[in-house]
């Protein structure tokens, strides 16, 4: 039986997914110019560095008779004076990877101050070492979220996918923890791209191995197929519903994991059309010039539809702005889990949950009049009172809970799983309130109680 420190060294064995975070020019200028504000470049500087993007191009980008284009252009630019005022690193180069990708249209082509690598390649120092580490450190290898929703839905936030190296042990934690979860949302909004730890959230995904990719290499001139893997440490969520939340920020090996999921039918896509940005790169490192570059060496396609997302972004099964997406996935996931068969109690709580998302997607308003009308005590403990527009749940031995109009009289809690509603006397005026919590608590209060 394959156990995990074997199951490690044998990814780490594997051609790792070549890919990217996808930056803007400008971006990348802002994160080097404050840390380099002196580094200057003269004209012989200039020319060496477009010499070189030049010769990368050439050598390995995936599109030939692009790459020609782009030389044309950089030299055209360098012999007309264009970079002449660039007299400072970080400048010049973000204008390059400017005109780089207004011939390319490619996100990922770009070149960069060497101290911006987003590798630790063979030949980088052991400080930069050290300071990738304590980067993705910081940011968690990019697992930002893991939660339980109202439901027992899942939701995994990814701001980036971190090499497995250092975070495959974060993603076999985060997917083993939300095992138990009866849908899944993987939410890739804010997710630039990263490398090979989305694999392995894949194959999380699936039962066994599945083909989701093949890279073709202009090099070599050789198509890779890449699939799921046969043994993940730990529990699989094959069998439950998924869905990813995208906008028009995603990019990459975050496209990668939407694209694969929705041909395969095994995700619903939930948000925006991405960004577009699909061939992977190989990131060249040149500490003579003190630059670094990344060259789309590769060419990616769905083995199910023979396309990829280059240039036109994944376009979502259900098309919301972003911010609206996360409600928008769990009205649907509470939707299909209602389809299934289960106990009484649990098609309870999920029907709570759905009217709850639903009111969270299109919001119920209520007069000032009729909002006014619950404010005041309940019961020993209780009190509802009004705060930033919204209702809360006062108790005298718990934390506040928000309620989220259902309807006239009608509340969810934001913060439990559960309903309330209150009632009135035959003049309609409010008298009481009612709570149900999906753990089984239950009671019935008198308002403007008096001990």
């Amino acid at each position: 039986m394959t156990n995990a420190k074997t199951f490690f060294r044998a990814f780490l064995g594997t051609a790792a997914l070549a890919a990217l975070i996808v930056l803007p020019a400008s971006a990348q200028a802002q994160a080097t110019s404050a840390e380099n504000p002196g580094r200057a470049v003269d004209a012989g500087t200039r020319a060496a560095v477009i010499e070189k993007v030049v010769q990368q191009l050439n050598a390995f980008y995936i599109d030939l008779d692009l790459a020609g284009q782009m030389e044309k252009s950089l030299r055209e630019k360098l012999r007309q004076g264009a970079y002449d005022a660039l007299t400072e690193q970080a400048a010049f180069l973000s204008q390059v990877t400017r005109d780089l990708r207004a011939v390319s249209h490619d996100l990922h082509l770009g070149v960069w101050p060497i101290e911006r690598a987003l590798d630790a390649g063979e030949n980088s120092s052991e400080e930069e070492k050290q300071r990738l580490k304590a980067v993705a450190r910081y940011n968690n290898n990019g697992f930002m979220q893991v939660a339980r929703l109202h439901g027992n839905v899942g939701y995994l936030e990814l701001s980036y996918f971190e090499d497995v190296g250092p975070g495959g042990e974060t993603a076999v934690a985060a997917m083993n923890w939300l095992a138990d979860s009866d849908a899944l949302i993987i939410d890739v909004r804010r997710n630039g791209g990263g490398s090979d730890v989305v694999r392995l959230v894949e194959s999380y995904l699936f039962p066994g191995p599945v083909h989701v990719m093949d890279s073709y290499s202009r090099v070599s001139k050789t198509t890779t197929q890449q699939w799921t893997m046969d043994y993940v440490p730990g529990r699989r969520l094959a069998d439950i519903p998924v869905y990813i939340l995208q906008s028009r920020r995603t990019a990459s090996a975050a496209e990668r994991l939407a694209y694969s999921l929705k041909n395969l039918r095994r995700a619903t896509l939930v948000g925006e059309v991405s960004r577009g940005a699909a061939n992977p790169v190989e990131e060249f490192s040149f500490p003579e010039l003190k630059i670094c570059m990344a060259v789309s060496a590769y060419k990616v396609q769905s083995p199910v539809t023979g396309t990829s997302w280059e240039g036109v972004g994944v376009v979502p099964d259900i098309d919301v702005p972003a911010e609206k997406a996360l409600d928008a996935a769990c009205v649907e996931a509470m939707k299909t889990l209602l389809k299934e068969k289960a106990g009484e109690d649990i098609t309870q709580w999920r029907t709570w949950a759905l009217e709850m998302y639903q009111a969270l997607f299109e919001p119920v308003t209520l007069g000032k009049e009729m909002l006014a009308g619950y404010l005041g005590s309940y019961g020993p403990v209780y009190s509802v009172t009004a705060a930033d527009g919204h209702l809360n749940l006062k108790n005298n031995y718990a934390m506040p809970m928000t309620l989220i109009p259902l309807g006239e009289d009608r509340f969810a809690f934001k913060e439990e799983e559960g309903v309330g509603r209150f009632t009135r006397d035959q003049k309609g005026v409010v008298i009481g309130l009612e709570i149900r919590l999906a753990d089984g608590y239950q009671t019935s209060l008198n308002k403007g109680f008096k001990s």
